[in-house]
């Protein structure tokens, strides 16, 4: 009786397999091992698995530095709506007002710093400035609860009890004062222009119609369960300690650095132990345990 031959995948070379399994998420990777012996040997020999975590690293780093450039980096030519609504489609829409008042403003200190002129910010008070750009972003989020999440309005955002469309468009228009106009260029005729854009998608589910509401049905904008660096905000989630500074975070996993207010979190409470006992014990984490943290890893 002939002797069954080895596998074609078995038989290939360590370096074909490798390239293979380098198309995988580290997830994948390791569930591999359960194929067959050939594999789980494969993966658990270092010298094989490191340069297949290596390039799952890099895609993975290379996801965190694009959400950073899409959500919090601001090119000159997007507008302030347009900036929002991005802010707003990765992060979500918080459900409290308290919240909201949070959020919106560290999008106005990310905008603010990015965007505002010297010399206007050396004439004002920066806080007068900050806080009139955030009630400028709530006052258009505002707009879209009003008309697409009623439930959530709260009366005393946005021209309180007034009901009449002509007397609530004066009162967004009032919140763009003189302050942030001289600080970023803006006019009354770009505030009309916002105005009638906010209303101009009604049929689309509203201008910020991809922005989801948390806490409340899972999705890319949830409220993190699992905060990693200390400078993160972190709207019902305060009863999980945050494990470490950005620098530490930076320097333990090569993430990109995130600026001021903004912080990194764990999808799920296994790599947010990972990174904990790496932190705590000062080891350096298993390439392939490092790079399926990096998958995990969200920015909030």
């Amino acid at each position: 009786m002939a002797m069954s031959s080895p596998s074609t995948l078995h038989s290939l070379p360590v370096e074909i397999v490798a390239d293979i399994l380098s198309h995988l998420s580290a997830r994948e990777v390791q569930r591999s091992r359960q194929l067959s012996h050939h594999f789980r040997d494969l993966v658990d020999h270092v010298d094989n698995i490191r340069p297949v975590a290596q390039l799952i690293q890099r895609r993975a780093l290379a996801r965190l530095r694009d959400l950073i450039a899409q959500t919090y980096i601001f090119p000159a030519e997007i507008s302030f709506p347009e900036a929002l609504r991005c802010w707003l489609t990765t992060r979500g829409i918080p459900r409290t007002p308290q919240d909201r008042v949070t959020d919106l403003w560290t999008f106005a200190e990310i905008w603010h710093s990015q965007r505002g002129r010297r010399s206007h910010v050396d004439e004002q008070a920066p806080w007068l400035l900050l806080y009139k750009t955030q009630s400028a972003a709530a006052a258009m989020l505002e707009v879209h609860l009003r008309q697409f999440h009623p439930e959530l309005y709260n009366e005393r955002e946005l021209g309180g009890r007034l009901t009449m469309r002509s007397a609530v468009r004066l009162e967004f228009q009032s919140k763009f004062g003189p302050e942030v106009k001289r600080c970023y260029d803006w006019n009354n005729a770009m505030v009309d222009d916002w105005w009638r854009e906010l209303h101009a998608h009604k049929a689309e589910g509203g201008y910020f119609a991809h922005a989801r509401v948390w806490p409340g049905g899972r999705g890319v904008s949830i409220a993190p369960a699992w905060p990693l660096n200390s400078i993160a905000i972190m709207p019902h989630a305060s009863q999980v300690d945050a494990i470490c500074g950005s620098s530490e975070l930076v320097q333990l996993l090569g993430v990109p650095p995130v600026p001021r207010r903004i912080g990194y979190y764990a999808e799920n409470v296994w790599a947010w132990e990972q990174v904990r006992e790496a932190v705590k014990e000062g080891k350096e984490m298993m390439p392939l345990v490092k790079a399926a943290v990096l998958e995990d890893l969200g920015i909030y």
